[in-house]
């Protein structure tokens, strides 16, 4: 009975931070957004590492990725991920943000990419991208 109810508090609390605001943010504004919210866990120490050593990428359609590297920080930020959310749409001001959160695999790469090769990235998965630079001649800058 009591976990249903804990499902529902956590499905409400979710509802509300839900807003039409959908200002666009940068990787470096979801970093500073994200490294400030252990403020709110230093009651929680494995939480605080897990956010300090773990750094999300934006994804498409505001949809935050998070690698976690094993099952207790998956566990730990689940638990946590309502939370985040909600602080993370709040302080960027965009309501359709959403937080995925996987486990690290080996040799998957950690590192930050340039806007040339996010770009490239995104060719890949969508060429018609390669096309619009080309009919509008974009340029990254």
């Amino acid at each position: 009975m009591q976990k249903k109810e804990e499902i529902i508090v956590k499905q409400q609390e979710e509802q509300m931070s839900i807003s039409s605001e959908k200002e666009d943010f940068t990787q470096e504004a979801l970093i500073r957004a994200w490294n400030a919210y252990t403020q709110f866990a230093t009651e929680k120490p494995v939480l605080q590492q897990t956010i300090q050593q773990c750094k999300p990428v934006l994804g498409t359609d505001y949809r935050i990725i998070l690698a976690v590297y094993n099952s207790s920080q998956e566990e730990i930020m689940m638990n946590e991920r309502i939370r985040i959310v909600n602080y993370l749409r709040k302080t960027l001001h965009n309501g359709s943000i959403d937080l995925d959160i996987r486990i690290y695999e080996a040799g998957e790469s950690t590192k930050m990419l340039t806007k040339k090769e996010l770009f490239i990235q995104m060719i890949g998965h969508n060429p018609n991208l390669k096309k619009l630079t080309k009919e509008f001649d974009l340029e990254l800058s």
